[in-house]
């Protein structure tokens, strides 16, 4: 399955593909219902004009999981964000989702 790239206007490192592009939050929730969650999805978060949010994104697919439990084993992602309070926010709200899911304690 190929990593998904959310990003309003930058393109993914060719080097690391295969890649699929989203560049909403809406598109990215409509690719994974279609396709389930891959193994990999490197966020953005200010996704220009309607301020649309990568953040909402990485919260959506922590609540599939809680719901459908359908997020990859070997999940990882990388928050390429210029927003630094949000790539920290990205950031933290996955690692400490993916911590609680096998069973160590969340870094606070």
């Amino acid at each position: 399955m190929p990593s998904l790239f959310l990003d309003d206007e930058r393109f993914p490192p060719i080097k690391d593909g295969p890649w699929v592009i989203v560049r909403t939050v809406e598109e990215a929730i409509a690719w994974v219902e279609e396709h389930g969650i891959p193994s990999f999805v490197s966020f953005d978060n200010d996704l220009g004009p309607g301020m649309q949010e990568g953040w909402r994104f990485a919260q959506w697919l922590i609540e599939r999981d809680l719901d459908q439990g359908d997020m990859p084993d070997d999940f990882d992602f990388f928050a390429h964000s210029r927003n630094p309070v949000r790539q920290a926010d990205i950031e933290g709200r996955l690692r400490n989702y993916l911590a609680y899911r096998v069973g160590q304690s969340p870094k606070v």
